[in-house]
C-alpha cells in the first residue's frame, strides 16, 4: 500500500499568502514620481516680423537682441532663444548632437520655487518643453565625420589649475583681428566643445587627459579662408601653443531629433 505524503501544518495557508504576495505588492507600490518641473514658468513666443507690422507709418519692430540664457539656484531666464537652442540648453548637447528646426524666438521666464542647481533646472526645462511645446523627439545613431582632439609626441604644453582656481573663460580681440581665449580650472571635454562651435565640425576628446587645466589660446577669426584653410589655421594653433592636434574620422554620435515642436506654445 502506497504511503501518503505526509502534509506540514499551514503548507496551503502558506502556497496562497506566497501567491498573493506579489499582488499585494503591486497594490501598494508607489506610484511613479513626476518629471521634475517650475514651480511658476511664463512662455512668450516673439512674433514673425511679418507679423509684427501694424500699420507702415509705425515701421518695423525693434529687432530683437542677442540670445540671453541666465541660470541662477532655482530660475531660468532666457530670451531670443529658439527651439533649437532650447533642446540644446535642456539636454546639453553640442550642435553636432543634435536635429531641431530653429524656428521663431521665444522668453521664458521660470523659477523653481526652492534653489535648484543648473543640472536640475536643465531636467526642468524639458518638462515644460513637453507640457508646453509637446516637444516629440527620439534619439538615433549617426555616422559623421569627426575630428579626434589628441596630444602630440613630446605632451601637452599646459598644467594642471591649482587647487581652489575658480573656473572661468575669457575672451579678448587682438589688434590683429585674431581672437584670444583663455581657460582656466577646465577640463579639455570644454575645449573640445569650444572647437566644435567654431565650425571645426564634431570634435571627440581623445587625449585622455581627465584633469581640470589652465590654458591660453590665440586662434583665427570666424571668417578666416576656406573650410579647408580654416580647419588647418586652428589644427596649427592648438598644435603650436597647447600641444594638441586633431586627426579626421569616421564616428557614431547619438544625436537628439526633435519629431515634432508646436511653434506656438499653450498659454501661461
Amino acid at each position: 500500500m502506497q504511503k501518503c505524503p505526509r502534509r506540514l501544518p499551514g503548507a496551503g495557508t502558506f502556497a496562497a499568502t506566497a501567491l498573493l504576495l506579489p499582488l499585494a505588492s503591486a497594490a501598494f507600490a508607489q506610484p511613479a514620481a513626476p518629471p521634475p518641473a517650475f514651480e511658476v514658468a511664463s512662455v512668450k513666443a516673439e512674433p514673425h516680423a511679418a507679423v509684427a507690422y501694424r500699420s507702415r507709418e509705425e515701421g518695423p519692430p525693434p529687432p530683437p537682441g542677442p540670445p540671453e540664457i541666465k541660470a541662477y539656484p532655482g530660475h531660468l531666464a532666457m530670451r531670443n532663444i529658439n527651439m533649437h537652442s532650447l533642446v540644446k540648453w535642456a539636454w546639453g548637447l553640442r550642435d553636432s548632437q543634435l536635429s531641431a528646426p530653429f524656428s521663431r524666438n521665444y522668453e521664458i521666464l521660470a523659477n523653481a520655487g526652492h534653489p535648484v542647481p543648473t543640472s536640475q533646472l536643465r531636467l526642468m526645462l524639458r518638462t515644460l518643453l513637453v507640457e508646453r511645446f509637446h516637444l516629440k523627439y527620439h534619439m538615433e545613431k549617426r555616422t559623421l565625420q569627426v575630428s579626434e582632439l589628441l596630444v602630440v609626441k613630446g605632451g601637452p604644453k599646459f598644467k594642471e589649475s591649482a587647487p581652489g582656481t575658480p573656473r572661468e573663460r575669457t575672451h579678448v580681440t587682438l589688434p590683429n583681428g585674431q581672437y584670444q581665449t583663455t581657460w582656466k580650472n577646465t577640463p579639455l571635454e570644454a575645449l573640445a566643445a569650444f572647437l566644435e562651435v567654431s565650425t571645426m565640425g564634431p570634435v571627440a576628446d581623445r587625449t585622455n587627459l581627465k584633469g581640470n587645466y589652465d590654458f591660453t589660446l590665440t586662434h583665427p577669426r570666424m571668417s578666416a579662408g576656406a573650410p579647408e584653410e580654416f580647419y588647418l589655421a586652428w589644427r596649427d594653433a592648438i598644435q603650436d601653443q597647447l600641444g594638441l592636434t586633431t586627426r579626421q574620422a569616421k564616428g557614431s554620435v547619438d544625436v537628439l531629433v526633435v519629431d515634432h515642436a508646436d511653434e506656438v506654445p499653450t498659454r501661461n
